[in-house]
């Protein structure tokens, strides 16, 4: 029994200093300095922070996250007196102001995070923290996922009606023109939704006008993708004008009700998701 103890306790005692090992963490510095420190966020950590008297330190958490003395949020310090201690926004200022300082400091943010810090004196030669970040893996995590079935979702509607952005479901190239033919593009149609003229890319482009009802003209709004100009709608005539030439066209296949734009946006190759939609 007198040998058997001694292993006994020795074998609780370093399992006792593995769990205290991990139950704090000490933040990593950046390869430009080791003051500039970073840490991955965990509720059930206790993160070391090194201290100097006479110098500040500063711990920022998330983006949009702050505390206040409102509903949960809060902070409390061991040792409130030997702190100076400030609140901006979503920056922590601290700094000690006696010679004995060491505490901890507990942070209950306004997202419902809990921040456990225990603050030490630096000893001599070990780096103290001027700055503290933290990463939030889970939270990285999730975005990723998130960003992952919004391109899944934007591939299969690209793959169902991108087709429909030159038309190749539904094509109208019934298109008439009278007045200077160089102005004339080498192609046009439309989709029931967007105009498109195709041009030779070493002419100059004429500015498009939508002719109304009452015979006024009125810009329409376009881009260019490649050498073909898109025309963001559809109409029963337009006139092209560039200097003092002008050729007037007439879409005799118009068709007034259009065609539902199902991807959104005018950005050929795109679409357009909102923050709330799932595949």
């Amino acid at each position: 029994m007198n040998i058997v103890k001694p292993i006994y306790y020795a074998a609780f005692g370093a399992a006792f200093l593995m769990q205290a090992a991990v139950a704090e963490q000490t933040p990593r510095g950046t390869k430009y300095d080791a003051r500039i420190q970073y840490t991955d966020y965990n509720t059930d950590n206790v993160v070391n922070i090194r201290t100097r008297v006479g110098e500040v330190s500063m711990v920022q958490l998330g983006m949009g996250e702050t505390v206040t003395n409102e509903g949960d949020s809060g902070l409390g310090m061991g040792d409130g007196a030997a702190w100076h201690l400030n609140v901006r926004g979503r920056n922590i200022f601290f700094k000690p102001r006696a010679e004995q300082p060491d505490t901890n400091l507990i942070v209950a943010s306004t997202k419902g995070r809990i921040y456990t810090f225990k603050l030490h004196t630096a000893k001599q030669g070990q780096p103290t923290t001027y700055v503290l970040r933290f990463r939030y893996p889970e939270e990285e995590a999730a975005q990723r996922r998130t960003e992952q079935r919004k391109a899944e979702q934007a591939a299969a509607l690209l793959n169902r009606y991108g087709t429909e952005a030159y038309g190749t479901i539904r094509q109208n190239r019934d298109y008439w023109g009278q007045g200077d033919r160089e102005l004339a593009p080498g192609e046009m149609f439309d989709n029931g939704r967007f105009t498109f003229m195709r041009y030779n890319n070493s002419k100059d482009l004429p500015a498009v006008f939508r002719v109304n009802t009452d015979g006024s003209e009125a810009a329409v709004n376009s881009h260019i993708d490649g050498d073909t100009l898109v025309i963001h709608e559809t109409a029963r005539r337009f006139v092209l004008r560039l200097g003092k030439s002008v050729l007037g066209i007439e879409n005799r296949g118009f068709q007034p009700e259009g065609q539902f734009n199902k991807l959104g946006t005018t950005e050929i190759g795109t679409v357009r998701l909102n923050k709330g939609d799932t595949p």
